[in-house]
């Protein structure tokens, strides 16, 4: 119980700081543009899910572990565990962001709708768009994760590269349309820290929903 709470909070933290430093250096750097910073999402999230992956499982994603004590993966009692542990490594890692990059944490971290002008002529409003993307993802994240599990642990050594490329494509598609949301904590704890809940509800909705579909989804091909 301790490894795998530890190795979520080790996942979660280094996810969430390299993540959210790539976003701030992106915006205020003209040489590292969306592939550094998809780059950067992708590799960690690949090299903590192959350390991490036959401790806890490499959730790293509270929508991951709720999709994952619903198909009965893991217990109330784990989801917990996992949850406790994903949020007290995003508010640390937030709080060290804040340390480092003062404002620039405020300004960057938080994702806009300032680069969603293609599709205004569509009429599509930003909630939705938010709500179709980030379900769509969050479903594909979720159908790689859970048909590369068994018994809650990834042991396939291959498994962590498709997992950081998932990551990587959504990173590189949403950050220039919606700024890339994908994992809840990556949205509601710098939200949180600026007291701006501006669209937060429509990317934890849709995180939360895609994760739960692709889990349910991934369950019935295993079957």
């Amino acid at each position: 119980m301790k490894k795998l709470f530890l190795a979520e909070f080790i996942g979660t933290f280094f996810l969430i700081f390299f993540g959210l430093s790539a976003l701030i250096i992106r915006d205020y750097s003209s040489n590292f543009g969306s592939v550094g910073a998809a780059f950067v999402f992708g590799t960690t999230i690949g090299a903590a899910t192959y350390f991490f992956g036959r401790i806890s499982g490499a959730h790293f994603n509270p929508a991951l572990s709720f999709a994952s004590f619903i198909t009965a993966e893991i217990s109330f009692k784990d989801f917990l565990i996992y949850v406790i542990s994903q949020i007290l490594a995003g508010f640390g890692a937030c709080f060290l962001l804040l340390i480092i990059f003062s404002e620039r944490f405020y300004t960057a971290s938080i994702p806009s709708d300032m680069s969603i002008s293609m599709f205004l002529e569509n009429d599509i409003s930003f909630p939705t768009l938010i709500l179709i993307l980030e379900s769509i993802f969050s479903f594909f994240l979720a159908l790689v994760y859970f048909m590369s599990i068994k018994n809650n642990k990834i042991r396939n050594r291959i498994v962590p590269i498709f997992i950081g490329g998932t990551y990587f494509t959504a990173c590189m598609i949403l950050l220039n349309i919606n700024g890339f949301g994908i994992n809840p904590l990556r949205v509601v704890i710098p939200a949180l820290f600026k007291w701006n809940w501006t669209n937060v509800a429509y990317y934890v909705t849709a995180n939360f929903i895609g994760a739960l579909i692709g889990g349910i989804t991934a369950t019935y091909f295993k079957k």
